[in-house]
């Protein structure tokens, strides 16, 4: 229950191994559970992985179109 003012986004199960990694996401391995009014360029958001527990925070990079780790917090 932190972090709540960033969307939360889930990893898909066959990108869990990238996430537990700190590697980049592309949207499709994401998905997400919850209406926020969509996520525009920058944003930050909250990433879960399939096991529902927290992981990081990634930031959007639009030049490559991708979620790139912030912080990671789970050991």
């Amino acid at each position: 229950r932190i972090f709540t003012e960033y969307p939360a986004m889930f990893v898909k199960e066959e990108a869990m191994k990238l996430l537990q990694n700190g590697n980049p996401l592309s949207i499709d391995l994401l998905f997400q559970e919850e209406t926020s009014g969509g996520y525009t360029a920058g944003d930050i958001v909250r990433i879960y992985g399939a096991d529902r527990e927290f992981y990081a925070l990634y930031r959007w990079d639009k030049n490559k179109s991708l979620y790139k780790v912030e912080k990671f917090f789970h050991v």
